[in-house]
């Protein structure tokens, strides 16, 4: 269940939330079929949760809440 067709579109929780409404998806359903804690989307959604690291960022990103890290370049020239 992707939240976006733009999946570089940013939201907030409210509009996360409001999706949820829309769609009839239920976080509890949306968390069971995304591999997430149920109370760390709750987390988020609610602004108790920063979503810096571990499951909270995962989360995060997954929900559109902020934007995936870019993919960090190992190695190269560093002249």
């Amino acid at each position: 269940m992707t939240l976006s067709p733009h999946p570089n579109t940013l939201r907030t929780p409210d509009e996360v939330l409001a999706w949820f409404r829309t769609n009839g998806i239920s976080i509890a359903g949306w968390c069971r079929d995304n591999g997430f804690s149920r109370n760390v989307v709750n987390s988020l959604l609610h602004a108790k949760l920063p979503g810096l690291r571990g499951q909270a960022h995962q989360a995060a990103i997954a929900l559109h809440l902020k934007a995936a890290p870019e993919q960090a370049q190992v190695g190269g020239n560093h002249e």
